[in-house]
């Protein structure tokens, strides 16, 4: 009997979810298409007048304190100790980040970092990169 009150509360939850992002959809249709106006008028105006991307920067999705992922890195080689593929190692960050690794566009994006994470302590000689037999590139921790 109690688990029907709480199936009713998410429910009940989950429809005001879904009515929220569609009201957040519907919202950005409609600046986008007010943009796209702007824009239009702006070239009526002047059509040889580039507008460039965003005047104010927008903060990166899950970004990282400066050092938190070579932290992160570092500690996901010494629990493995042995050389990794850096899907492997971006999953241990978002892990240890509390972020999760089901959502496809977050996940690669994630790895990205991830690979420029690794990049950078490459050249920093922190870490190296090695090929294995099946050309999949793996990371190893520099003593």
């Amino acid at each position: 009997m109690a688990t029907s009150f709480v199936l009713s509360g998410l429910v009940e939850k989950r429809s005001e979810l879904l009515r929220d992002i569609t009201i957040a959809k519907d919202t950005l249709a409609m600046l986008e298409a007010d943009l796209v106006s702007i824009e239009g008028a702006i070239r009526v105006f002047d059509p040889e007048l580039v507008v460039h991307g965003r005047s104010k920067r927008v903060p990166a999705i899950h970004a990282a304190p400066v050092g938190q992922m070579a932290r992160h890195i570092f500690s996901c080689f010494r629990e493995a100790g042995k050389p990794l593929h850096t899907a492997e190692i971006a999953e241990y960050v978002m892990k240890e980040r509390s972020i999760d690794p089901r959502d496809k566009r977050v996940r690669d994006c994630m790895v990205r970092r991830t690979y420029g994470a690794l990049h950078k302590m490459k050249r920093e000689g922190k870490v190296r990169q090695q090929d294995t037999k099946a050309h999949r590139k793996t990371w190893e921790l520099l003593a």
